[in-house]
């Protein structure tokens, strides 16, 4: 958790991290001194709240060419690269946008993958501890040349994470990336194990959001939010929390609307996020005699039809394509649905038994 040592300035105890005073840029011995009025006590020193001209007179007055006062990307776990840019942290969540999923590739396939989606124009990029690419997605950005605070990135904790190592993995994950997060996620709401205790699964949630709370606090992301989980797990998140999610993340599409928890999230202000939104498997979504008519009649794919129904709800979709000619499609709707058309839609909802991914309810 971050401490303040002087109004702006505070140290993060990061295991490992190279010793930075990051308001002055130099570097220091591995012990504890002080210099330039800040401390340097082993760790990495972060500067919360310096915002504006302040921040960019400090930016300025750094030469760049220097090793010992690079601002740029560097091995260190924290530096101005690495951490959320203080004006921005009150930005609004999630881009209504088509983002840009990432699991199931990995090494050169997933640096590859998010390479060609940023140079299309994708400007949300999900990825996760879990599909082990957060390295290759930490390439891509760099060689993309796309302007980090251009993209919004996002990653998750997994549940074999959770409870007291999830801010040793907060940490693991931001230096695999090699830059802070735009939204951090909990990926799950606990184990799945055969035999579970509600009371042991209720303190892995809790003590792994009071992670998250400090990795925001210690400007490692910009916001946090929660995946897969269901209306129980989020109430009781509701009750305890100090900072409050700001996403869900959850499978949505047309088969499969869970429109009791997008309810639950829209009074509680969370901005939704749908993975799987053209579903797979044997649902055959995208053969849905609804969605190739309304594709007919926008010459649009079903594909298309289904994305611009979700970002017509206000939902943020993800959707994962290793393909060129797909992704493109993907984030290249440009049309409008009716109403009475985004209500032809929603009857389409099949409840449970259309849900594509492992069922969070069985997590107690």
């Amino acid at each position: 958790m971050a401490m303040a040592l002087s109004p702006g300035i505070y140290w993060t105890p990061l295991a490992g991290a190279p010793v930075d005073c990051w308001p002055c840029g130099r570097m220091r011995a591995r012990r504890a001194r002080r210099h330039a009025g800040h401390w340097d006590a082993g760790r990495v020193l972060v500067p919360l709240g310096l915002l504006g001209e302040r921040m960019k007179s400090r930016r300025k007055a750094i030469k760049d060419d220097s090793p010992s006062h690079r601002f740029g990307r560097r091995q260190g776990l924290l530096g101005s690269a690495l951490m959320a840019p203080a004006s921005c942290r009150a930005v609004s969540p999630v881009p209504l946008t088509v983002g840009l999923g990432t699991c199931c590739l990995k090494g050169e396939q997933s640096e590859e993958q998010v390479l060609n989606g940023l140079s299309l124009g994708y400007r949300v990029i999900d990825t996760a501890s879990h599909y082990d690419n957060e390295v290759s997605v930490g390439k891509a950005l760099v060689r993309s040349k796309v302007p980090r605070e251009e993209v919004f990135l996002v990653t998750k904790v997994w549940f074999d994470d959770m409870g007291e190592r999830a801010s040793q993995a907060t940490q693991e994950s931001i230096g695999r990336l090699d830059t802070y997060v735009d939204l951090l996620l909990v990926h799950f709401p606990g184990t799945n194990d055969a035999i579970q205790s509600p009371t042991a699964n209720r303190r892995l949630r809790e003590t792994t959001w009071r992670a998250l709370e400090d990795a925001k606090s210690a400007g490692l992301t910009r916001h946090l939010g929660v995946a897969n989980f269901v209306r129980r797990h989020l109430k009781e998140l509701l009750a305890f929390c100090r900072e409050a999610p700001e996403v869900m993340q959850t499978e949505v599409h047309p088969y499969f609307q869970q429109p009791e928890l997008l309810d639950l999230c829209k009074r509680n202000n969370l901005q939704v996020q749908a993975f799987s939104p053209l579903a797979h498997g044997q649902l055959a979504l995208l053969e849905d005699p609804l969605l190739k008519k309304l594709g007919a009649k926008y010459q649009r794919s079903p594909a298309q039809v289904v994305l611009s129904w979700l970002l017509q709800k206000g939902i943020a979709p993800i959707a994962f394509s290793r393909s060129l000619e797909r992704m493109k499609e993907n984030l290249s709707g440009g049309f409008v649905l009716t109403a009475a058309e985004l209500e032809r839609i929603d009857l389409l909802d099949r409840g449970e038994d259309a849900r594509v991914g492992f069922n969070p309810n069985l997590i107690a």
